[in-house]
């Protein structure tokens, strides 16, 4: 862990030496790294936002720039809304469009916004999705990533109303066919027919036995043909690897000198290649996930014709050399 230091407050040039997310108090000690959080596989259902707070109008840039920080050090970097990292850096640009530490630090940020969209569309929570969203295009209109998450925000919403329509169909549905089968009259019941009566003995004499005729011998089963030979399956783990990446440390964890691990799971295909990869926890959470992810999906196995897929896991430790 890194040690805690003072923030001097200097001339430009030494303001260039400076971390990019934030700084703008003098004299308050940096946290080391954020708070760590257990990641978890599954993307967490969004909870009921708070009231946005007003933004304070005799706040000064420097008091909003030390919030941010304070808040990047909380990792409450996209929320709550109206008090996080990235809203408050915009308000730095905003009061002072050419500070260049909030510049910075947005430009840091923005790739972990992207991730924290994809993952909110992926828990069908658009409207936090599409909040985020319009703080990026604040930040950079210009971002190649916009046309893309702007779509998948647009698809999302559509499957959404698509599903419940369907569903208030269903239920119209078993509604209408419940009310049909209250309304219909009760099944006639089924005539009992007469007993058939008992039919007379016309003689009392025994019947002369009768020889049976002769039963042939049933044919022989014709032996079953044999069953096809299953396609060989994996066992015992995963196969050799026969490439690997190793995963790029994070520009804005470098600088803060942040360590961590994170945990992934993936799919190796029969041809040694690598699907299907998530996080299955890490820490600090969402801090280094998408430079583990990327690095897992560039790694090969040695391929196995015909086998079928097998599962793995793999830690990847982030440490400062």
């Amino acid at each position: 862990m890194p040690s805690r230091h003072a923030r001097p407050a200097v001339a430009p040039l030494a303001l260039a030496l400076v971390l990019s997310l934030g700084l703008f108090g003098c004299g308050k000690e940096e946290a080391a790294a954020p708070a760590p959080v257990a990641g978890t596989e599954a993307v967490p259902a969004a909870e009921v936002a708070p009231a946005v707070p007003a933004p304070d109008p005799n706040e000064t840039p420097e008091q909003i720039g030390a919030r941010a920080d304070a808040a990047v050090d909380a990792q409450r970097l996209f929320a709550p809304p109206g008090d996080n990292a990235f809203e408050l850096y915009l308000r730095v640009l905003e009061a002072t469009p050419d500070q260049p530490l909030a510049r910075n630090a947005l430009t840091d940020l923005f790739p972990y916004a992207v991730m924290h969209v994809e993952q909110r569309l992926g828990a069908n929570d658009p409207d936090d999705a599409e909040r985020v969203l319009a703080l990026m295009e604040k930040a950079n209109a210009q971002a190649p990533a916009l046309p893309r998450l702007r779509t998948a925000l647009t698809e999302t919403r559509e499957r959404i109303a698509a599903t419940a329509a369907a569903e208030a169909q269903r239920a119209e549905r078993a509604e209408r066919e419940a009310a049909a089968a209250a309304a219909a009259p009760p099944p006639a019941p089924e005539p009992v027919a007469a007993p058939t009566p008992a039919r007379q003995v016309a003689s009392t004499a025994p019947a002369p036995a009768q020889t049976p005729p002769p039963v042939a011998e049933p044919p022989k089963p014709e032996p079953a043909p044999a069953a096809a030979a299953p396609a060989p399956r994996r066992t015992g783990g995963l196969p050799p690897v026969a490439s690997q990446v190793q995963p790029r440390y994070p520009p804005m964890a470098f600088r803060r000198k942040v360590e961590g691990y994170v945990e992934v799971q993936f799919t190796v295909l029969a041809d040694g290649s690598v699907s299907d990869v998530s996080v299955v926890r890490s820490e600090p959470r969402a801090m280094f996930d998408r430079e583990a992810i990327s690095a897992m999906q560039k790694w090969k196995f040695q391929a196995v014709p015909g086998a079928e897929p097998v599962t793995g896991r793999r830690v990847f430790d982030f440490k400062m050399q």
